[in-house]
């Protein structure tokens, strides 16, 4: 294969062999337990490197021709900057969280928004629903299909164009990595429509 073949693969996205895939999931699987530990220590670290293989080995993997999972592809630095994103909506959300605990009053406004994820493998909903869960403030209570909508009780709804935006933009970079182009594509189509409808 010529490297001008190799960098147009790596840029879209090549399909990812089963040991990657094992091995994605392991480090996914990782970053998530301590996540829901809320701290990155050694031990968090151990213990959910033997949660997840234990995971991986009792369930089995779907594999690339599985069409509920779509093609198993994954772009590395999209996928580095969609972990890093998540990480730090989890430190600012708990920085508000604890704010509105510490000062007098209730400033918050409790509700539920809708975000559409048609076209999207299930793993990606799958991964894009546990990410809003483990985001503090916010909690995936219901997910559709035919379409696809992912429902989502956020406890600062003040501003529900801004939370929606932010909503998808973090939905986005999910598909941004993970996702096939076609679903990156209906994605973009589905949030114009929405930001059409609200206008």
């Amino acid at each position: 294969m010529s490297p001008t073949r190799r960098s147009a693969d790596r840029a879209r996205g090549a399909p990812m062999s089963a040991p990657g895939r094992v091995l994605a999931l392991v480090v996914w699987f990782v970053v998530l337990w301590c996540a829901l530990w809320g701290e990155f220590t050694a031990a968090n670290i151990v213990s959910g490197v033997v949660v997840a293989v234990g995971l991986v080995v009792l369930v089995r993997l779907p594999t690339s021709a599985d069409a509920r999972f779509g093609p198993g592809r994954i772009r590395p630095l999209r996928a580095l900057w969609f972990l890093l994103f998540f990480l730090v909506q989890v430190v600012r959300s708990n920085l508000v969280l604890a704010r509105d605990i510490v000062t007098p009053g209730d400033s918050t406004a409790p509700g539920i928004i809708g975000i559409p994820l048609d076209d999207c493998s299930d793993a990606v909903v799958t991964l894009v629903a546990n990410t809003f869960t483990l985001t503090p403030g916010s909690l995936t209570i219901e997910v559709t299909r035919h379409p696809t909508v992912i429902y989502v009780h956020v406890l600062y709804l003040h501003d529900v164009d801004a939370v929606r935006s932010d909503l998808l933009h973090f939905a986005e970079l999910a598909v941004r990595a993970f996702g096939t182009e076609s679903a990156l594509a209906q994605f973009r189509e589905q949030t114009t429509r929405a930001t059409e409808a609200d206008s």
